[in-house]
């Protein structure tokens, strides 16, 4: 596992993804986390995607794909090094 190729694509996914689109798109549904009545700021948007980001990267030794999600946010990762940042306002699947 190349990591150092894996963080910078991370870090490259971070600088494309769109956070104050999202925030906007959070204060029209007025999604909050927490206990929290405010809507997270574009800062703690960050915070959390490199929380979940290192949360990925040791699964990465045992497994070809991994992903951790919260507050609407997805990073998956696979040992090609490839990063995906996503932000999910739905999701349904059945059976």
């Amino acid at each position: 596992m190349n990591y150092k190729k894996l963080q910078m694509n991370f870090d490259k996914a971070v600088c494309q993804f769109d956070f104050p689109r999202v925030r906007s798109v959070m204060r029209l549904l007025e999604w909050t986390w927490g206990d929290s009545s405010e809507i997270p700021t574009v800062q703690e948007m960050e915070d959390t995607v490199d929380e979940l980001f290192e949360h990925i990267k040791d699964d990465l030794k045992e497994r070809e794909e991994s992903y951790c999600a919260t507050g609407g946010f997805k990073v998956t990762a696979n040992k090609d090094c490839s990063v995906d940042i996503e932000f999910i306002a739905e999701e349904a699947s059945g059976g």
